[in-house]
C-alpha cells in the first residue's frame, strides 16, 4: 500500500522525493523543469546564460541540497542492501529447489504489485493537480474556502506546524467566518476567511509579548501575498516561502532554546533603522542621498520576512518620485505603498550545514540585554571589550564620499560551533558573483567560514553544480 504518512519507507518514495528535490531547485534556478525544455537546451552547444546561475550565492541552498540527496541515496542503498541480505533473495538463488518456484512466483508479484502502485501513484497526483485546478477557479464561495484553507494547510503541516481551524460568526462580518490558526513554538499565524473565500487578515504574533511590535502588525509579507492580491492572483508561492523562513526561526527556537533567534534578527533591524535616522538627520532629511551614498534604506518582511535594505534602483525608477512620501512609507513601515522595485539585501536564517572540511559554518549570537549590534556614541568612546564576543572597527566604513564621518564598531558574538544556524545575506535580485568576490565580501562581513566551504576551488570563474555536489 502507498506510504501517506509523509516518512518514505520504500525505494519508489525515496525516488519520487529526490524528484522533487530536483523539481524544486530547477525552479528555483530558472532552469529547464520538462523533459522537452530539457532536451532542447541540452541540445545546444552554446546555451546562453541564465539569469540565475549555478553559483554558492544563488537561490539554493546548495549544502542542504547536498545532504538531502546524500540521505535519500543513502536510504535506497540501505533498502536495496536489506533486500539483498533477506531470505527472499537468498532463496531465490541458490535455495531450496522446492520452494524456489512459489518464491519466484510472490517475487513477480511484488514487482507487478509495485509497477501498479507506481503508475496509480502518478495518475493520483495528477488527479490532485487538476481538482485543485478546479477549486481554485470555482464561483462557489464554499469550494473556493476549503480550497485556500487546505492549500494553506498543508503548506503549514509540511514545515511541522500545528493546524487549528475554527468556523463561527464575528462581529464586524454578517457571514460565517472560519479562522485558520497555525501555531509553532514561539509564531502564531490567524487567517481568517469569510465563507465567500475572501480574505479577511492575516495576522502573525508570538507567543512571547516580548517580540510583539505592532507598528509591523498586519504589514508582513504573509498578509500582502494573500490579502492585498486578487483571488486569481494570490501569490501561494511567495507566501510559502515566507511561511517556511518564519518556520525555520520557529524550529531553531526549540532546537536551541537558550537562544531567542527573533531578538537577533530584530536586533538588525534595530540597527540598520538606527544608520538611517543618523543619515537622515545629517543630510537633512536628504533620502536619495542616503541611497545613493550612505547605508541605504531599511525595511521589515519587505520581500521576506526579516530586516532588508534598500541599496539600488534604476533612474527610471526614480524620476519624478516623491521622496518626501517615500520617507512617510518608510517611517510608517507601510511597505504597500513603496512602488519602487529597489534591489535589496535580505537578511534571513538558514540551517547549517557541516562543509567537506568537517567545519560548520556557525555564527554568533546576542544576549537578550543587547538590543543591537552596533555600538552606540557613547558606547563607542568607552567600551572596548564584550563577554560574549569582540568588537570590530570598521576603517572602511568611512571616506570622503560617506555621510557618516565616524567609523562603525559592532559586537561580534563568539560563534558556537554547536548551533547549526546561520545568517544568510540574501539579494533580490540576485547578482551573480565570481568566487574571489564572495571571499572579499566573506571577509568584509567578518564571516571567515564561507572561505573553506569554497577554498579548495582555485578557479576564479563559477562553480559548477558538479562541483557544488
Amino acid at each position: 500500500m502507498p506510504n501517506t504518512n509523509g516518512n518514505a519507507t520504500t525505494v519508489q518514495e525515496h525516488l519520487r522525493e529526490l524528484q522533487t528535490l530536483v523539481q524544486e531547485s530547477l525552479k528555483q534556478w530558472n532552469l529547464a523543469t520538462n523533459a522537452s525544455a530539457a532536451t532542447a537546451l541540452a541540445g545546444q552547444s552554446n546555451p546562453g546564460r541564465m539569469p540565475n546561475e549555478l553559483h554558492p550565492l544563488g537561490p539554493v541552498l546548495v549544502g542542504t541540497l547536498q545532504r538531502d540527496f546524500k540521505e535519500k541515496i543513502a536510504a535506497i542503498r540501505a533498502i536495496c542492501l536489506s533486500f539483498a541480505q533477506g531470505p527472499l533473495h537468498q532463496s531465490l538463488n541458490g535455495g531450496d529447489a522446492s520452494t524456489s518456484s512459489t518464491f519466484r512466483k510472490y517475487s513477480s508479484l511484488l514487482k507487478d504489485e509495485t509497477l501498479l502502485e507506481e503508475s496509480l501513484s502518478t495518475v493520483k497526483a495528477s488527479m490532485k493537480q487538476c481538482q485543485n485546478i478546479l477549486r481554485a477557479a470555482s464561483q462557489d464561495g464554499s469550494i473556493k474556502t476549503d480550497h485556500l484553507l487546505n492549500t494553506i494547510k498543508d503548506m503549514a503541516t509540511g514545515l511541522g506546524l500545528e493546524c487549528y481551524l475554527e468556523t463561527g460568526s464575528r462581529p464586524n462580518s454578517i457571514l460565517p467566518v472560519s479562522t485558520l490558526t497555525i501555531g509553532g513554538n514561539v509564531i502564531v499565524i490567524d487567517i481568517d476567511v469569510e465563507s465567500t473565500g475572501a480574505i479577511l487578515r492575516v495576522k502573525v504574533s508570538y507567543a512571547s509579548d516580548i517580540h510583539q511590535d505592532e507598528r509591523d502588525t498586519g504589514k508582513d509579507p504573509l498578509d500582502f501575498h494573500l490579502t492585498h492580491l486578487p483571488e486569481c492572483s494570490r501569490n501561494f508561492e511567495a507566501f510559502s516561502r515566507n511561511l517556511k523562513a518564519l518556520a525555520i526561526l520557529d524550529s531553531f527556537s526549540k532546537k536551541y532554546s537558550d537562544i531567542d533567534f527573533f531578538h537577533n534578527i530584530r536586533s538588525m533591524d534595530i540597527d540598520f533603522r538606527g544608520l538611517y535616522r543618523q543619515e537622515m538627520q545629517l543630510t537633512g532629511g536628504n533620502l536619495q542621498k542616503v541611497l545613493t551614498t550612505g547605508h541605504g534604506i531599511p525595511f521589515m518582511h519587505a520581500v521576506l520576512p526579516g530586516p532588508s535594505v534598500a541599496y539600488w534602483a534604476p533612474k527610471s525608477e526614480l524620476s519624478g518620485l516623491s521622496w518626501e512620501a517615500l520617507a512617510t512609507a518608510i517611517e510608517q513601515g507601510a511597505n504597500e505603498k513603496v512602488k519602487v522595485p529597489f534591489h535589496r539585501i535580505n537578511i534571513v536564517m538558514e540551517e547549517s550545514i557541516v562543509s567537506g572540511s568537517g567545519h560548520v559554518a556557525g555564527s554568533g549570537y546576542l544576549p537578550l540585554e543587547r538590543s543591537g549590534f552596533l555600538l552606540s556614541e557613547e558606547e563607542t568612546l568607552t567600551m572596548t571589550t564584550v563577554p560574549y564576543g569582540s568588537i570590530m572597527n570598521d576603517q572602511g566604513s568611512v571616506g570622503p564620499m560617506t555621510i557618516l564621518q565616524r567609523p562603525l564598531r559592532w559586537v561580534v558574538p563568539t560563534t558556537d560551533l554547536s548551533v547549526e544556524a546561520i545568517y544568510v545575506a540574501v539579494l533580490n535580485p540576485p547578482v551573480v558573483v565570481s568566487e574571489e568576490i564572495a571571499k572579499q565580501l566573506a571577509a568584509l562581513s567578518n564571516q571567515a567560514g564561507l572561505t573553506t566551504t569554497m577554498g579548495s576551488h582555485k578557479d576564479m570563474g563559477y562553480l559548477s553544480l558538479q562541483e557544488m555536489l
